[in-house]
């Protein structure tokens, strides 16, 4: 049923930057940069390098810091 929008698209590359500050281990930093309990996060969500754009670096730094929060996670003690 009419009415109908349009728009023109052109393939590219997409990525997102940003998103929490991230401890070592992979926890996610409130805003007085302490850890949240029980809270992970892993590669481009909260990138080490969000304030550029680095094509081809999120799949290591995806795999390395998904280590590291799983690692951290499951070393947790499990909730009653």
């Amino acid at each position: 049923m009419a009415p109908y929008y349009v728009v023109r698209l052109y393939h590219g590359v997409l990525n997102t930057q940003g998103g929490p500050r991230r401890s070592p281990k992979g926890e996610v930093l409130n805003t007085k940069r302490e850890p949240i309990p029980r809270l992970y996060a892993a590669g481009e969500f909260g990138a080490i390098y969000a304030y550029m754009y680095n094509l081809g670096g999120n799949f290591s730094e995806a795999i390395s810091s998904g280590r590291l929060a799983a690692r951290s996670a499951s070393a947790l003690e499990p909730r009653e």
